[in-house]
């Protein structure tokens, strides 16, 4: 399923099934080539996510990443974030739940990352 390639405008190797693209200084992400209209919040915690590469990203380090501090109630943020990112990337989910410890990246979804946004 994920074996053919296809290369994304800005030259990126991407895969023909479920792909996302995340293009950083623009703040924009897309999924099969349309944009998943993420808030500025919701981009930095996809953008955690992703280049965590399927390591376990904790509450604390998801409101750091957006905040540059941790606060009280940083759990609650966490997952008010999380679940906007999920209403938007659709399903299937991407985003796994570690029971205990936070979130990942599931990494069966291709993501390419580039400096320049891509115009697809």
């Amino acid at each position: 399923m994920f074996e053919e390639q296809m290369e994304s405008s800005c030259g990126c190797p991407l895969a023909a099934a479920v792909t996302f693209h995340l293009g950083r200084q623009a703040g924009v992400a897309y999924r099969g080539g349309f944009e998943l209209g993420l808030t500025a919040i919701e981009f930095r915690v996809f953008q955690t996510l992703v280049l965590a590469r399927g390591r376990t990203v904790g509450a604390e380090e998801i409101v750091a990443s957006v905040r540059g501090d941790v606060r009280v109630g940083c759990e609650a943020a966490a997952r008010q974030w999380i679940r906007g990112v999920r209403r938007k990337v659709g399903s299937p989910d991407p985003v796994r739940t570690i029971f205990c410890g936070g979130y990942a990246w599931n990494p069966a979804f291709a993501v390419s990352v580039c400096d320049r946004p891509a115009a697809l």
